[in-house]
């Protein structure tokens, strides 16, 4: 196993970008019911958007990393979270097909813990529509993201986490997909931040 990286690379253009339409205080306010304290709110946006922000080669040890916090704080199972972790590998991949048949490995677990089914009810709502083939593939990278973003919401903040992070990760991730679809993705320009302690979003601002 290799050793824990102090520092991650990420895309410093995406990062921007992310920051300034999901750190609003605006946009934080619609989820006031889920967390009603401000700085913690801003803590799960924050930490979403930093990790979402990572290059493929750092999102990899630090979402496994974030994965093993919530099997230690027994929101998961092992086997849950070896099954996040392939999910991650999937979206660094960009590999659609194995996000679809990882995703639908997720919706079938039925021993879960009270983290999966709480994602699982919010992925079934989240599919209650019935869009054409783009819209279809447009929307599981959505739930991919969802399901990323409330397990990073959860391993940092708990509970509370969830919810906001899901919704953070969902649009994160739809937002960097439009851009993709768009032909214009965000300028790379790669640069480094400390890693964070474990359990912690990485630290840069």
């Amino acid at each position: 196993m290799s050793a824990r990286p102090e520092t991650l690379e990420y895309h410093g253009a995406i990062y921007d970008t992310l920051s300034k339409k999901f750190l609003d205080e605006k946009h934080l306010n619609q989820y006031a019911d889920e967390i009603r304290d401000k700085k913690s709110r801003e803590l799960v946006a924050h930490s979403v958007i930093q990790v979402f922000s990572l290059t493929q080669k750092s999102f990899a040890p630090k979402f496994s990393e974030l994965c093993d916090c919530l099997v230690k704080s027994r929101m998961v199972t092992d086997r849950e979270a070896e099954l996040f972790k392939r999910i991650g590998d999937a979206y660094i991949r960009e590999d659609g097909d194995q996000a679809q048949a990882l995703l639908g490995e997720f919706e079938k677990l039925d021993t879960s813990s009270d983290f999966v089914r709480r994602v699982q009810e919010q992925n079934a709502q989240a599919q209650s529509q019935s869009p054409d083939a783009e819209g279809r593939r447009r929307r599981l990278w959505g739930l991919i993201g969802g399901l990323i973003g409330a397990i990073i919401g959860g391993a940092i903040a708990g509970w509370p986490g969830v919810g906001i992070g899901w919704n953070i990760g969902k649009e994160t991730m739809l937002l960097v997909y439009d851009d993709y679809r768009a032909n214009n993705p965000p300028a790379s320009n790669v640069v480094a931040g400390p890693n964070g302690e474990p359990c912690t979003a990485p630290i840069w601002r």
